[in-house]
């Protein structure tokens, strides 16, 4: 349930990396029941099959994990590849990285890569695309901003993101008020990852890295179904709530501000 919370709006894609192989590649049924013998031998009877009551299709999903091992992983790919019963195979490679991003981004593999290249050197930094602030108030509160306060940021957005998978276990051991308060506003997910990874380091949480092109940006527009939660009513309200609520938590304020971009020209 705790890992859900920080993944279930970030859509979670393992670029190192969890990786789909879908119906272009492995052979599909056509239907819902298959032809098999019987106990009693009968070649043309017509075998269903169900689970809890409804009926399954005869398939199922491989899951093969590997490291650096290319030419005997290829074999064993083919190998379930080729048969009819597959009908989705996923592929886990055993790297430290872990790319995260909204359903709605859309960046070229070169900015990836880039990112990535950098962040070999800095694994225990994050490397975000979307860049954001907090401010103090006179009040003594805090405020969540939707840019940069003096050209300096603090929380880095998974839109999209690259970090550590380490991260994921700190993210999952925290207190359980934090998970309920993110499911109370169905919101902030990705401002417990920052406060987690900032107090873990006892340092800003990354760097904030600059697009190569104009390609890269957010699509939501085009969607015909939810515009994203940021148009929903109250979203920033509940973000700047969140900010001073983990304060409460945390009993101080772990995020600092950083200067730390990586632009176009690196």
């Amino acid at each position: 349930m705790k890992l859900r919370l920080f993944l279930y709006v970030s859509c979670l894609v393992l670029v190192v990396f969890v990786i789909v192989i879908t119906t272009s590649i492995i052979p599909q049924f056509r239907s819902s029941t298959f032809n098999a013998a019987s106990a009693k031998g009968d070649q043309n009877q017509t075998e269903k099959y169900y689970f809890n009551g409804m009926r399954e299709r005869p398939g199922f999903t491989v899951i093969i994990m590997t490291h650096n091992r290319n030419d005997i992983f290829k074999i064993v790919f083919e190998n379930y590849a080729n048969m009819e019963s597959v009908e989705k195979i996923i592929v886990q490679w055993h790297n430290n990285a872990v790319w995260v991003s909204d359903d709605d981004i859309i960046i070229l593999e070169s900015d990836i890569l880039r990112a990535y290249s950098l962040w070999k050197w800095m694994p225990n930094q994050l490397f975000g695309f979307t860049c954001r602030a907090h401010s103090f108030r006179e009040d003594g509160s805090y405020q969540y901003h939707a840019g940069f306060i003096e050209g300096k940021f603090s929380i880095l957005l998974p839109a999209p993101l690259l970090l550590h998978r380490q991260y994921f276990s700190v993210f999952n051991s925290l207190p359980e008020s934090i998970f309920s308060m993110v499911d109370k506003y169905q919101n902030c997910e990705d401002i417990v990852m920052n406060f987690a990874v900032a107090n873990a380091t006892k340092d800003a949480v990354g760097v904030c890295v600059i697009a190569q092109n104009g390609k890269y940006g957010k699509i939501d527009g085009r969607s015909k179904g939810d515009k994203g939660l940021k148009r929903r009513k109250g979203h920033y309200l509940h973000r700047t709530i969140c900010l001073n609520e983990l304060v409460k938590i945390y009993g101080y304020m772990p995020l600092q501000y950083s200067e730390n971009y990586l632009n176009r020209q690196i």
